[in-house]
């Protein structure tokens, strides 16, 4: 399976010290890294040192960026003076991070919903992702919205309608089923047969329900989303050149390693 897709990790799953995660990462035979948080903060707005370290740092290493997390959108359409930012401004700084990164795929988040949204606002989301992928064509990225539990693309299924409605080869899913059970999907089969054909990033996480019946991150593989399922079909489908391990359980350095291990 690793033959036809290589394994990914998100640097801050396993230290937030991009130096750290990469030594770290080689020793597991991992070379490609998702960049979302550093130390001096979340893409793009870091440290301009650190910026540069970062870039010495992939150079000096061999390795590869497989996209850039700048958590844009990840709010409600209540707070239009963020979202106003980060159409006008945020997204423009990050594909500059992105090229310095030599990275196209940028990956962002599908609005959050506020209590009792009227279904109407759907237009507006449609307005934003829209303009999104109007930008992404002009300046040569892929921009990939990732499905997150109460937000306007929080399942396979609703996140497929949306993209469907804004009809683009540059605006795509980062599918997440860990967020798509969240959400209340069943993630595959069902989730993944409304999203699969939408799929240009997979995140990898996993979730088992604790002893006040809530769901708690544990190692990929190790809870109740059908990884191997989802895996065999995801080879089989589509031509993905990553697949991305997102730990989202401590301590960070053993349960990512134990992940890798566990989806290998």
């Amino acid at each position: 399976m690793l033959d036809k897709m290589k394994l990914a990790i998100v640097s801050d799953e396993i230290s937030k010290d991009f130096k750290t995660a990469v030594e770290y990462g080689k020793k597991w035979k991992i070379y490609d890294f998702e960049i979302r948080e550093l130390n001096s903060g979340r893409i793009p707005y870091i440290d301009i040192d650190e910026l540069r370290d970062v870039i010495n740092l992939k150079k000096d290493n061999k390795i590869n960026f497989t996209a850039i997390s700048p958590g844009l959108f990840k709010v409600p359409l209540t707070e239009k003076e963020t979202i106003d930012f980060q159409r006008k401004k945020a997204i423009f700084d990050t594909m500059k991070i992105a090229d310095k990164f030599k990275t196209n795929k940028i990956i962002i988040f599908g609005i959050e919903r506020y209590e009792n949204e009227p279904e109407k606002n759907l237009q507006y989301v449609l307005d934003i992702m829209g303009e999104m992928s109007i930008i992404a064509q002009k300046y040569g990225f892929l921009i990939c919205v990732e499905n997150e539990a109460g937000h306007w693309f929080d399942s396979g299924e609703n996140s497929a309608k949306i993209l469907k409605e804004v009809d683009s080869e540059y605006l795509k899913a980062n599918w997440d089923p860990g967020n798509a059970l969240l959400s209340g999907e069943t993630p595959f089969p069902e989730g993944y047969r409304f999203i699969k054909n939408y799929i240009s990033n997979l995140h990898i996480k996993d979730y088992k329900k604790n002893e006040k019946d809530e769901y708690e991150a544990v190692p990929a593989g190790e809870g109740v989303i059908n990884w191997e399922g989802q895996l065999k079909s995801v080879v089989k489908d589509l031509n993905l050149e990553n697949i991305t391990i997102e730990t989202h359980c401590t301590p960070l350095i053993e349960k990512s390693e134990k992940s890798i291990n566990n989806i290998r």
